[in-house]
């Protein structure tokens, strides 16, 4: 064996005795578990290997800390720029940024001081003595100084550590984004089948409670991966399950002004279990103590080390197809730092002091813990966040995922969480991805805020791109000129420091007349696999839309709507079909006919074409996207028949064909689309009778059929739609009696044209219009 080096020596002599009490206790507590009635050996031995974890770890840092240095400081010497270790990193953040308090709190008492002598000179009068006049103004006049100095000293503490935060962005953000990436790897070998079953799962076990009229939630759309904003309106019926709720709705057609607001005019009846209401959660009470107190911390921390062994015995008791890991007791500079900034020093908020994980070697094992603790008589399942769900955004936790339940222990009432992974997650989170996650997260770094530029691209947001701080760029009616993008803004986004996600620039009009090509330019190769969103929309740019089919591989949303952008959509699938979730190139000047591999993006949701020179026919396959919502292809050239096949769309939720050239009859499957909100094919060539089948369209507000061939009589039908607010049929052939008695029941019903018609009972629908217009 080699020779011990002697600053190991005193390194270990040093932490000799901190090492035997740690094995002295382990083996104490070892034997104290044993004693436990009610409790197996196997925990016992458990809860050992778990002590012993620890200790072991402290052993190899203390064995290696010397050595460490020593290596680094040789490493150094030979080079300067060699990367300093992630920990040393943290320590010398975490010191710039404890130095802001005392620096803030400095500028906050010589203010006092200064407001104190600044008040006792005011009240000075000619009658007191000069010495005392002059002693006290002299006082303010140094306390002046002072607070000079105080604020200048505050704000070079802060430019310190924003300057060493963007020095160790650009340092670790390229090992993020590739950690990040092997966590979606794993995701992604879950399948969206299996992912549903976790959500349905989740939502069975956790959103059970009534929820009253009023309360905002958030709608789980798993097929749609993604969560919407709703609030409710109407409670379930007698022993019923199904809640009334309006849904937020966003505005972001162009030359409307911006005023995003519950859409009272829809509603929509959703299960329980697909509403999560995120209700505050707090631990129990301690004596009505106040919750911010060290009181209040000690007794919650006394319940704590109640319940750990209660909770682990629960935890064992659920027979669970997968391996738990107890990681003790959450450690306390940490529970304070935690209630400190998230949740304004209140103690009862925080949940993870007895916490544990359960590692799954599948998808199915992650649904049979799910069954398993919803069915425990032992743990109560109070809320879950399921960050295994397509919709979370992973990159606030560097791209880790899981389920974090909060759990009662019925025994003692204490709050726990218990977190529901994949071995493989855990395996990239201990393969280093953890401690990049650690320090990036000390620093703020994945704070999704503060990784967001909102407005001008000024230098200072230029700097933030260039060192990996920003992900998402949102520029709305920027003054930004293509002479910049082409020069200060492509440098930036080239960075190796730099993985933006999201790129979104509307109404800019220094980029008119710019090349599409230069424009992509400035983000391929180097933004290739990060960019997700690509939002170019009235900026004047002009060139051929094939530029944007290669390169790309993570695309979910590409807006470059109401340009002059032209050529052909590509026949061959670009990189990022397989998931694409909105396409919009509406008001633009393409031409060609739509391309058949638009069929195989299945998770396509939005695909706007509108206002262009499209040709031929809609294409069959359409009918194979089995999440598509929106279908825009109004003001085209588009010839031949309504595809049938849209029936089998059964998330359609508008379909928008009107100012085409298209014949043929319109589809009775459309009637299987018990989502369709608006469905307008006027001026078309449209022949044959409306199909009695829309009738089963239940959410149907809009019917605009004008300006066809359509002959027959209107359906009784359509006075089953009860949404309906607008029906247009103005300028057809068609005969016999309005079914008023039918449409008596349209109570929302505002608008009906049947100008051009042969229509009898015309007089009856304008005072129903009357009787409508004056209930509302």
């Amino acid at each position: 064996m080699g020779k011990v080096p002697k600053a190991k020596k005193k390194a270990l002599a040093r932490n000799q005795k901190a090492v035997k009490q740690l094995l002295e206790g382990a083996r104490a507590y070892h034997e104290a578990v044993r004693a436990s009635t009610g409790f197996t050996d196997e925990l016992a031995v458990l809860q050992l290997e778990t002590v012993k974890s620890e200790l072991q770890s402290i052993i190899n840092t203390i064995e290696s800390s010397e050595h460490s240095f020593s290596s680094l400081w040789e490493m150094i010497k030979e080079n300067e720029n060699t990367s300093i270790p992630h920990d040393i990193l943290a320590a010398h953040a975490g010191a710039l940024k404890a130095a802001q308090g005392p620096a803030a709190s400095r500028v906050v008492e010589v203010e006092r001081q200064t407001d104190e002598v600044r008040l006792a000179v005011s009240a000075l009068t000619e009658d007191i003595d000069l010495l005392y006049r002059s002693r006290t103004q002299y006082r303010l006049e140094e306390l002046e100084r002072d607070l000079q100095k105080a604020k200048q000293n505050a704000g070079e503490t802060a430019q310190r550590y924003e300057k060493e935060c963007a020095n160790i962005m650009k340092t670790v953000s390229s090992a993020v984004f590739h950690d990040a990436k092997e966590y979606d790897t794993v995701f992604s070998t879950l399948g969206y089948e299996t992912q549903r079953r976790i959500a349905d799962t989740v939502n069975t076990i956790a959103n059970t409670g009534e929820i009253l009229p009023g309360t905002e939630v958030v709608l789980d759309h798993i097929a749609k991966r993604c969560l919407e904003k709703a609030k409710v309106s109407d409670l379930p019926a007698e022993k019923g399950n199904e809640y009334k709720v309006h849904v937020w709705e966003d505005v972001t057609n162009f030359r409307v002004k911006y005023d995003p607001k519950y859409n009272t005019e829809v509603t929509l009846t959703i299960p329980r279990r697909d509403i999560q209401s995120f209700s505050m959660v707090s631990q129990p009470a301690m004596q009505n103590m106040n919750p911010r107190s060290l009181q209040y911390l000690i007794g919650m921390l006394s319940k704590a080390e109640n319940s750990m062994m209660g909770f682990m015995h629960a935890c064992e008791n659920l027979k669970a197809p997968a391996k738990p890991i107890y990681t003790g007791l959450k450690k306390l500079p940490r529970i304070m730092q935690k209630a400190a900034e998230k949740y304004s020093g209140r103690y009862d908020r925080v949940l993870d002091i007895c916490r544990m994980t359960f590692s799954c070697a599948d998808g199915e094992a992650v649904v049979a813990v799910l069954e398993k603790l919803g069915k425990s008589s032992e743990l109560s399942v109070v809320r879950a966040k399921n960050r295994l769900h397509p919709a979370f955004d992973a990159s606030e936790s560097g791209g880790y995922r899981d389920i974090l339940l909060n759990v009662v222990l019925e025994s003692t009432g204490h709050l726990c969480e218990i977190q529901v992974t994949l071995e493989k997650m855990l395996a990239v989170k201990g393969g280093g991805a953890h401690a990049d996650y650690t320090l990036t997260r000390s620093i703020g770094g994945l704070d999704i805020a503060s990784r967001t530029i909102n407005g001008s691209l000024s230098d200072e947001a230029l700097t933030r791109i260039e060192h990996g701080m920003v992900s998402k760029i949102i520029a709305d009616g920027t003054a930004i000129t293509s002479e910049q993008l082409l020069g200060q803004v492509s440098t930036a986004l080239k960075s190796p420091a730099c993985h933006l996600t999201e790129l979104k620039i509307s109404g800019a009009r220094g980029l008119e007349k710019m090349d599409l090509s230069k424009f992509v330019s400035i983000l391929l190769p180097e933004l290739g696999e990060s960019l997700q969103v690509l939002y170019a929309a009235d900026c004047g740019l002009h060139g051929d839309i094939s530029c944007v089919s290669v390169g790309f591989v993570a695309l979910r949303e590409l807006s470059l709507g109401v340009n002059q952008i032209g050529g052909r959509l590509p026949v061959e699938a670009p990189t990022w079909h397989k998931t694409i979730t909105v396409l919009s190139l509406g008001a633009n000047q393409i031409d060609g006919e739509i391309p058949t591999w638009i069929g195989k993006a299945t998770y396509l949701a939005e695909l706007y074409l509108f206002k262009n020179n499209l040709t031929g026919w809609i294409p069959e396959c359409l009918g194979n996207l089995p999440l598509l919502e929106l279908l825009v292809l109004n003001q085209n050239q588009l010839t031949g028949e309504i595809p049938s096949s849209l029936g089998n769309c059964s998330t359609l939720e508008i379909i928008s064909l009107y100012l085409n050239q298209l014949s043929g009859g319109i589809p009775a499957s459309l009637g299987q689309c018990k989502k369709l909100r608006k469905v307008s094919l006027g001026q078309n060539q449209l022949t044959g009778e409306i199909p009695p089948s829309l009738g089963g369209c239940i959410a149907l507000q809009e019917l605009s059929l004008q300006k066809n061939k359509l002959s027959g009589e209107i359906p009784a039908s359509l006075g089953t739609c009860a949404e309906l607010q607008d029906l247009r049929l103005d300028h057809n052939n068609f005969t016999g009696e309005i079914p008023i008695t039918e449409f008596q029941e349209l109570k929302k019903l505002k608008n009906m044209t049947f100008r051009g018609n042969k229509l009898e009972g015309k007089d009856k629908v304008k005072q129903l219009l009357k009787r409508n217009t004056s209930d509302s």
